[in-house]
């Protein structure tokens, strides 16, 4: 058996627009600048879990036309084995518009185009060619296909990283098979809304109550994870960012950077923290992945880690 990583999920190409503050209803906010990234969840895991070293395979979708080309060479660029990557003629890439602020946070809006046709019989047949060692998996592309995979992974007794995010149905098989389940804040409040607050020491135990996940990581910015994991709630805290730009991204490259350490041998306290180190590093950026040279330099100090 390899440390071979297999990521399934999206491939999109990202607008990013740098705002003064993110518009209100109604309101008209003025951009002060713009840049074309390479992006979509999966490719981002995908790429980071290169660049911390493993092996890692993308199963994903993209269009025949100009974007999916510049993500297919990107990935290339970061070591991403794009084999299996499906181009589907008459279907667009995958498409984020994002905004960031002046405190380096985001919104994002996505039309899914080709991730939205990745199908469940490709996804399979990919793994099995693969063989990996651990898949990643994201909630970008269809719940189908992630049912699917995570049936595949329990089969086989391969490691399932899953992040659910953004929030979807998934079986109750999927959750219970994921060793982690890696969520924010946000999600994993939204995980457990069924009519109580949640404190936020609580959150890791209440995300594993609610879905049966073999263990829970969740992030929570400059305060670090909770990984829940049996009845055992342990804290690992946040690595400091030497520079905040963009957070676009972060929680990607945590999910990316977790996946490589747990393939190479890594506990999940030790695993998070590698991701930590790294999310903490990826706000320094403009975009979800770093840019093709190397200009990062910038002259802000501040905290930070995956969001």
């Amino acid at each position: 058996m390899t440390d071979r990583i297999v990521v399934v999920g999206s491939i999109n190409a990202d607008i990013i627009a740098t705002v003064p503050e993110r518009a209100a209803a109604g309101k008209t906010v003025l951009v002060s600048g713009v840049e074309r990234r390479c992006g979509g969840k999966g490719a981002n895991q995908a790429a980071a879990a290169a660049r911390a070293g493993a092996e890692t395979v993308l199963i994903a979708a993209v269009g025949d036309d100009h974007d999916g080309e510049a993500q297919l060479a990107e990935l290339v660029r970061d070591g991403v084995d794009v084999s299996a990557v499906l181009t589907l003629p008459g279907v667009p890439t995958g498409f984020a518009f994002i905004t960031v602020t002046p405190d380096g946070e985001n919104s994002i809006t996505v039309a899914p185009g080709a991730n939205a046709e990745l199908t469940a019989e490709h996804a399979l047949a990919a793994l099995e060619s693969a063989a990996p060692a651990l898949v990643a998996l994201q909630t970008e592309v269809s719940a189908e296909v992630v049912d699917v995979v995570g049936g595949w992974c329990a089969a086989r007794g391969v490691r399932l990283v899953l992040n659910d995010g953004p929030v979807v149905p998934l079986s109750r098989a999927t959750l219970a098979a994921a060793h982690p389940l890696v969520v924010n804040e946000h999600e994993a409040r939204e995980i457990c809304a069924a009519g109580r607050e949640v404190a936020v020491d609580d959150l890791a135990a209440a995300v594993s109550d609610a879905t049966g996940a073999q263990s829970v990581v969740v992030t929570l910015g400059d305060v670090g994870s909770q990984i829940a994991e049996g009845d055992r709630v342990r804290r690992v805290p946040a690595a400091r960012a030497a520079v905040i730009r963009d957070t676009t991204g972060a929680g990607d490259t945590f999910l990316g950077t977790l996946a490589a350490g747990l393939a190479a041998g890594e506990d999940l306290v030790g695993a998070v923290r590698l991701a930590s180190a790294a999310a903490a590093e990826s706000v320094s950026w403009i975009g979800a992945r770093p840019p093709a040279r190397d200009d990062l330099s910038v002259s802000t100090a501040s905290p930070a880690a995956a969001r």
